[in-house]
């Protein structure tokens, strides 16, 4: 009881191994629903539902995300309320759309890390691309191309068509990603303000886009590194919404499930446990 008799407060029991932070105004249900069905499927019922989530994007406009701005359910204090949250999961798995909460990432998630916890981050990008520098602070990434769009071709672009493919990375032949797709037509082209992404130096790319084929010129440069994991395992960027790869016809036929399923039973080692001593 806090602060007296007459008012309560109240911890709920995490239900499983895995928080999702939703930090999304505008792909709503249709990602959220895409995310809970294919991690169901990942085998050995490790992500069982139901899945616990926090919306830390709701009430916000893309404008006050942008500005730094906390959503309601953002606690004032992100450490420790937030970081401690997060500690009693195993995994965060983040997505956003174009414009990520950086600064609440940037508060929670490097120490989360560094207490054992592991990161999934799925994002995409703006016209102004992380004028702070906060994906620094927990990503695996040196930066984002900040080249604009136009002229054509550009090394990123606003749009990808659909049944574009990601490929995996080949540097590594004995730990490949499963092949990702842009989903089907409708729309013929996804909006995704897709960026090349350049590593840190102790991480390595996991993936890339195909070349721009379709068009004539193509809309972008050669074939875009998209995603990368740090040199501890603790945590996978992708400059791309995974709900848009789902693709399980020109892509694998198990879709998103089969990236699940290789970065959390496989990249995230279940050696290192997370660090509940803060509490």
């Amino acid at each position: 009881r806090m602060p007296g008799t007459a008012n309560h407060w109240y911890v709920k029991r995490p239900r499983g191994k895995l928080l999702m932070v939703k930090d999304d105004i505008n792909y709503g249900v249709f990602a959220d629903s895409i995310y809970r069905s294919s991690l169901a499927q990942v085998p050995g019922g490790l992500f069982t539902p139901p899945i616990d989530h926090i919306d830390i994007g709701r009430g916000l406009t893309a404008e006050e995300k942008g500005n730094g701005k906390f959503g309601p359910m953002v606690p004032p204090f992100v450490d420790p309320a937030l970081i401690n949250t997060f500690l009693l999961y195993d995994y965060v798995f983040w997505y956003t759309e174009q414009v990520p909460s950086l600064g609440v990432a940037q508060l929670s998630l490097f120490t989360y890390m560094q207490n054992g916890g592991k990161v999934l981050f799925s994002t995409t990008f703006q016209n102004v691309v992380d004028p702070r520098a906060a994906l620094r602070d927990f990503a695996p990434i040196d930066s984002v191309s900040s080249a604009p769009f136009t002229p054509r071709p550009a090394p990123g672009d606003t749009r990808v068509p659909a049944n574009y493919k990601v490929y995996a990375d080949s540097t590594d032949p004995s730990n490949l990603y499963p092949l990702l797709a842009f989903n089907p037509p409708p729309p013929t082209f996804h909006s995704v303000f897709m960026r090349p992404i350049y590593r840190r130096s102790d991480a390595r790319y996991i993936y890339h886009l195909q070349p721009d084929t379709a068009n004539s010129p193509p809309r972008y440069i050669g074939s875009p590194n998209v995603a990368v994991v740090d040199g501890q395992r603790t945590i996978v960027f992708i400059g791309l919404p995974l709900h848009l790869l789902n693709n399980t016809v020109v892509g694998n036929p198990q879709g998103v499930t089969a990236f699940f399923t290789k970065v959390f039973t496989e990249e995230f080692s279940p050696s290192q446990r997370v660090n509940r001593s803060r509490f």
